[in-house]
């Protein structure tokens, strides 16, 4: 009876080690690689944004290694992955792009690791332009055990082999919410009229949950 009542258990959290380790292998390589050509080109301009981005690669891969491994973490654990990475993305964009983000600390909220970077990779890979005017606005706001992470953006896909695994991303991320945070989230997602708009919404409280299945994707 005990193997029984354990199995499902052990399914869930078998598929969440294998959705999350899928994220954390489709994250490294290409940014790993773009990112180190960025640094390689800036040493000789601007060394001391060079050594700054240096210490971001090793905090974002100190997350990727260790904190991820771990089936919560700390809000701002994960809010500071999240800046390190935008601030190295930003090195690879063109004057002229505005990127904007705001996100809100929280102490004491435990969330899933790597929620959030799907959303924010796919901004960048498909939000900018080289020849067109483009953006990116990323907001995380907390209210009421609701957290809510929105970006908008400039729409312009890529249709090249090295973008296609931006599909795969929404898709693992959608599984891995319904996994870990079920009847307990929304993701809303909007792209028309060249503006892409996602907003993720996920009850991180004990206390009074709300039931988000009718609203879920």
């Amino acid at each position: 009876m005990k193997k029984l009542i354990d199995q499902p258990g052990a399914e869930i959290r078998g598929g969440l080690t294998t959705e999350l380790l899928n994220l954390k292998n489709q994250l490294n390589p290409h940014f790993i690689f773009n990112t180190l050509n960025n640094i390689y080109s800036l040493i000789n301009r601007n060394r001391e944004m060079a050594q700054d981005a240096i210490l971001q690669l090793a905090n974002v891969m100190r997350y990727l290694l260790y904190d991820c491994n771990n089936r919560f973490v700390s809000l701002n654990k994960e809010i500071d992955f999240a800046n390190h990475y935008i601030g190295l993305m930003k090195l690879r964009i063109v004057p002229g792009v505005i990127v904007k983000h705001a996100f809100r600390r929280g102490n004491y909220i435990q969330i899933a690791p790597l929620l959030f970077i799907s959303l924010i990779e796919n901004a960048f890979k498909h939000g900018i332009s080289d020849s067109q005017p483009s953006f990116i606005n990323m907001d995380l706001t907390l209210t009421d055990n609701l957290l809510v992470f929105s970006i908008c953006n400039s729409s312009h896909p890529k249709n090249d082999k090295y973008s296609r695994g931006s599909g795969i991303g929404l898709k693992d991320l959608r599984k891995r919410l319904a996994l870990l945070y079920p009847a307990k989230h929304k993701l809303n997602i909007v792209d028309e009229q060249g503006v892409f708009k996602c907003v993720l919404t996920i009850h991180v409280g004990s206390l009074g949950q709300q039931d988000f299945t009718k609203g879920s994707i």
